[in-house]
């Protein structure tokens, strides 16, 4: 702060300047920001608050038909202890209301009674080790609007023999047919161009596959 008629720097305690007697200015106050952003909080708080008690988030979801199952934000669990069905299974399309999209980890891990297992062409994504060990699995058809296949997925089938491949796949995580000793058999509607850029880890020498070239090594 500075004396405006004779520039004479002032003190912040200095209400006159010591060389010309010229009233020193009166500061303004500073305005006090945090009682007006403390108000937008609170505001903001009780917004939230309000709308999460009107709009509960979906919790998990089962169907008394089919108590092995649960669905949680669309991804499809099994309790295999609870399940009373025959070798061969089915994934419905929606459970409660609700649409099945994903296979989580493990899944049908170590289910070893089963022999068929048929998913909804409502599933994107299916997780890490989702069949690991399904050692009576034969075949599998994945559904056409599938998107992802997680690491091991197939793992362990060891009795798996043919797969069929939607030309929807994207993305692959490593080694998802891991000792599949007996799949020699694959399915693909693609182009064997396509078909040889997949990540399938490593399969038998002498396994084919159905695709729109004819039947071609499948690797």
């Amino acid at each position: 702060m500075v004396c405006s008629h004779c520039g004479h720097i002032l003190q912040d305690q200095d209400r006159f300047c010591c060389m010309c007697g010229t009233p020193a200015p009166i500061p303004k106050p500073k305005a006090r920001r945090w009682p007006a952003v403390l108000a937008l909080v609170l505001i903001f708080a009780f917004g939230f608050s309000v709308f999460w008690l009107t709009h509960p988030q979906p919790g998990p979801v089962t169907d008394d038909t089919m108590p092995w199952f649960t669905l949680q934000d669309g991804i499809l669990y099994f309790d295999a202890t609870r399940y009373t069905g025959s070798s061969e299974l089915t994934v419905p399309e929606t459970i409660d209301g609700q649409t099945v999209t994903a296979v989580s980890d493990e899944c049908f891990a170590d289910c070893t009674e089963l022999i068929m297992i048929h998913l909804p062409e409502t599933v994107q994504y299916i997780g890490e080790g989702a069949f690991y060990g399904c050692s009576s699995l034969r075949g599998m058809k994945l559904p056409e609007s599938l998107v992802s296949i997680g690491s091991y997925a197939f793992s362990g089938c060891v009795n798996l023999e043919a797969v069929c491949i939607p030309y929807s796949l994207e993305r692959i995580g490593g080694n998802p047919f891991y000792q599949c000793n007996k799949l020699v058999y694959f399915f693909y509607p693609g182009p064997l161009e396509d078909w040889y850029d997949l990540p399938l880890g490593n399969l038998r020498a002498d396994s084919y596959v159905y695709c729109a070239d004819g039947v071609c090594p499948a690797k």
